[in-house]
C-alpha cells in the first residue's frame, strides 16, 4: 500500500498510529533514566550513612586519644561539643544535613588528629600554662579561707615536682597525661566557691522553712561575758555555750545543711563537686515548692510574733497604738485569706510590720527596764553595811550604783544607742545587773556559811546557762569565792573586792588572759590617793577590760567579810582593792592552775 503526505508534509499515516508510536518512544526513555538512576544510587555512598561512618571514626579516635594518649580534657572538650551540635543538626532527617554533618565530623577527625600530633615542646608549654592557671585558682580560694583547697594545694606541689623531673626525652604523651591530671584539680578548684555558695543558699532556705513552721532550730549560744569595752560590752565567751542546744530534727529538710557541708568537705574532685551541686539544686526546688504549701502555718508564726511584740512594746509603756491596730487587721486578714495569694501578702506585710517595729519596741522596752534598775539599786544603796573598823554605815550595793562600773555605763550607753543593735546590747546588759542585783538581795537573808554552796549561786548558774563545767562565783556582800565544777562546790576562800571609790564591776564576766609572775604598774599619778610602786604579781587573771584582774595580794594580812570597807591593815593598804578581786596567794595559785580561758567569773 503506498503512503502518501499532506500538503504539510506529514506522513499519510493516521493521527491515532503517530500518536501511539510517541508514547512508546517517551515509555522506553523513562525506563531507561530510571535504570540510570538505580545504577547511580548503588555506586554513589548514601549521605546518612556516610555521617555515620565519619561519626563513628572520629568516636573511635577521641577514645583513643582519652584511653591511650591522654590528651587533656580542655582539647577534647571543644571537638566533642561540636559533634554533638551536628548530631542534633541531623535530627531534621534531610540529605542536606546529613551530608554537612559527614563534612563535619571528618574536618572535627582533622583537628583531632592534629592535636594527637603536638610536638613535646607544645605540650610542655600547655602543661606548663596550665600549672600557671591550677596556681592561680588555688590562690584565689585559699585567700577566701577555705580549708579544703588544702588537698589542692598539696597536688600541685606534686604535679611541679613531676614537671620538673620529666626527662628532657619526654613525650607528648608524658606532658598530656600529667597536664590531664592538672586541668582536673583546677577543674575541681574552680567548683569551690560556687557549691559554697550554693551550701548557703539551701541553708538560708532550710532556715526561712523553719521559721515558716515556727521550728526553734537554735543550737547552743556563746556564754555573752561582760568585758566592758568601749567598741562592745559583752564579748562571746570562747568555751563555753548556753541554750537547750539544737534539738533532733523533726523533718528530713533540716539535715539538709549538714549533709551537704559533709559531703562538700569530702569532695576531691571536679565529678564530685558536680554531683553535689545537682543534689542541692534538687533541694532549692524541692524547698522552693514547700515554702508555697507553709505560707498558712509563717503567716501564722508571724502573727503570734508580732502580737507578742506590741504586747511586749504596750507593757514597757509604748504609747503608739498604730501597731495593735495593725495586728486587729493582720488577725482579720488570716482569718479571711483563702489563696496562696492571699497568704504570701500578708506574709510580707508581717515581716515589713516586725522589722519596722523593732526599733521602736527595743528601745520602749531598754527605757523601761532601766527605771526598774535604778528601783532596785535605790533599794540596795539604802541598805547600810556598818564598817566595824569605824562603825560608818556604807550602802550595800555601792558596786551597783557606780557611774562607771555600775547602772552609770548602762546609763551611758542607753543615752548614746541608736541602733536595734545598740539597745539590745545595752538591755542585756541592764538585765546582768538587776538579776545579779536581785541575787545580792536574796542573798541577805540566805544564813548558809559563806564556805558552803548557796541557793543564790546555783539559780545564778542555772540563769546564765553554766551549770556545767568551771565556774568562779564571788558573792560582794559576803567577800568571798565559792568555785564550782559541773554545780559542786569544789574550793572557796575569802577574797577583797574593791573599795567603795573604786568598786568591782558586778556581772557575769570570763577570764579572758592569764599572766604569772607580771609587775601592775599604777595607772594613776604619784600623789593620787590611788597610787601604789609598782607591785609584783604572782597569778593574774583579766576578765575585764576595765583593767580588772583576779590576783593574789600578798600584801594583804586580812580577806573576807568588810575587808573591802576601810580598815587597818598593818601590812598595807587599808582599805579594799582598786577594783580587782584579791585572794591569797595560796589560793590565787589554786585559782590560777585550775581556770582557762573562757572560764566564767559571776560577780554579785
Amino acid at each position: 500500500m503506498e503512503h502518501t503526505n499532506d500538503a504539510d508534509g506529514h506522513s499519510g499515516l493516521p493521527y491515532h498510529r503517530r500518536a501511539r508510536g510517541g508514547l512508546r518512544l517517551l515509555t522506553l526513555l523513562s525506563l531507561g533514566i530510571f535504570a540510570l538512576n538505580l545504577l547511580l544510587s548503588a555506586c554513589a555512598p548514601d549521605a546518612h550513612q556516610m555521617a555515620q561512618q565519619n561519626k563513628a571514626k572520629l568516636d573511635k579516635e577521641i577514645h583513643n586519644a582519652q584511653v591511650n594518649l591522654f590528651v587533656p580534657d580542655s582539647l577534647l572538650l571543644p571537638i566533642q561539643t561540636q559533634e554533638a551540635a551536628l548530631a542534633a543538626s541531623t535530627a531534621k532527617g534531610s540529605d542536606q544535613s546529613f551530608q554537612a554533618a559527614a563534612s563535619g565530623y571528618s574536618h572535627l577527625y582533622d583537628q583531632l588528629v592534629a592535636i594527637e600530633r603536638m610536638t613535646p615542646d607544645q605540650a610542655k608549654a600547655q602543661t606548663s600554662s596550665d600549672i600557671q592557671q591550677l596556681t592561680a585558682a588555688l590562690q584565689s580560694v585559699q585567700k577566701q579561707g577555705f580549708v579544703e583547697a588544702d588537698q589542692f594545694a598539696q597536688r600541685l606541689q606534686q604535679a611541679k615536682q613531676q614537671f620538673t623531673q620529666l626527662p628532657a626525652a619526654a613525650t607528648t604523651k608524658d606532658y598530656f597525661q600529667l597536664d590531664r591530671f592538672v586541668q582536673a584539680q583546677t577543674a575541681a578548684v574552680n567548683q569551690i566557691v560556687p557549691v559554697y555558695q550554693q551550701m548557703q543558699t539551701v541553708e538560708s532556705l532550710v532556715k526561712a522553712q523553719n521559721a515558716a513552721l515556727g521550728l526553734n532550730t537554735t543550737g547552743p549560744l556563746p556564754l555573752d561575758c561582760a568585758r566592758g569595752s568601749n567598741e562592745s560590752y559583752f564579748e562571746a565567751d570562747p568555751i563555753v555555750n548556753v541554750g537547750s542546744g539544737t534539738p533532733s530534727p523533726t523533718y528530713g529538710y533540716q539535715q539538709w545543711p549538714a549533709q551537704n557541708l559533709a559531703l562538700f568537705r569530702a569532695a576531691s574532685s571536679a565529678e564530685q563537686y558536680a554531683a553535689l551541686t545537682a543534689l542541692m539544686n534538687a533541694q532549692v526546688s524541692q524547698l522552693t515548692a514547700d515554702a508555697t504549701t507553709v505560707l498558712p502555718q509563717q503567716a501564722y508564726t508571724l502573727l503570734q510574733n508580732f502580737q507578742n511584740n506590741v504586747q511586749t512594746y504596750q507593757q514597757s509603756g509604748g504609747t503608739d497604738a498604730t501597731y495593735q491596730q495593725q495586728a486587729t487587721q493582720d488577725a482579720q486578714t488570716l482569718s479571711a485569706a483563702k489563696t496562696v495569694s492571699d497568704y504570701s501578702a500578708l506574709v510580707q506585710t508581717l515581716k515589713q510590720q516586725i522589722k519596722a517595729m523593732a526599733l521602736p519596741l527595743i528601745r520602749t522596752q531598754a527605757q523601761h527596764d532601766f527605771k526598774t534598775l535604778q528601783a532596785l539599786v535605790n533599794k540596795g544603796v539604802a541598805i547600810k553595811v556598818i564598817d566595824p573598823a569605824n562603825g560608818v554605815g556604807y550602802p550595800l550595793a555601792y558596786e551597783y550604783s557606780d557611774p562607771a562600773a555600775g547602772i552609770g555605763d548602762a546609763q551611758q550607753r542607753l543615752q548614746q544607742a541608736q541602733t536595734v543593735d545598740d539597745y539590745q546590747a545595752v538591755e542585756q546588759e541592764i538585765q546582768m545587773f538587776i538579776t545579779n542585783l536581785q541575787a545580792m538581795l536574796d542573798n541577805l537573808n540566805d544564813k548558809t556559811p559563806s564556805n558552803q554552796p548557796h541557793q543564790t549561786d546555783l539559780s545564778l548558774m542555772q540563769h546564765y546557762g553554766i551549770a556545767s563545767g568551771k565556774v568562779v562565783i564571788v558573792s560582794l556582800s559576803e567577800q568571798q569565792a565559792r568555785i564550782y565544777d559541773n554545780g559542786k562546790l569544789v574550793h572557796t576562800n575569802k577574797v577583797t573586792t574593791g573599795a567603795p571609790d573604786l568598786p568591782t564591776p558586778p556581772g557575769i564576766h570570763c577570764v579572758f588572759y592569764m599572766m604569772d609572775h607580771t609587775k601592775f604598774i599604777s595607772p594613776y599619778p604619784k600623789g593620787s590617793p590611788h597610787y601604789y610602786e609598782p607591785t609584783p604579781i604572782t597569778w593574774a587573771m583579766l576578765y575585764s577590760d576595765y583593767g580588772y584582774y583576779l590576783h593574789d595580794a600578798w600584801w594583804r594580812s586580812w580577806f573576807g567579810k568588810y575587808s573591802n570597807l576601810p580598815h587597818y591593815d598593818p601590812i598595807s593598804f587599808n582599805n579594799g582593792s582598786h577594783g580587782c578581786i584579791n585572794f591569797p596567794l595560796s589560793d590565787a595559785d589554786w585559782v590560777y592552775h585550775w581556770v582557762q580561758i573562757g572560764t566564767p567569773i559571776l560577780v554579785y
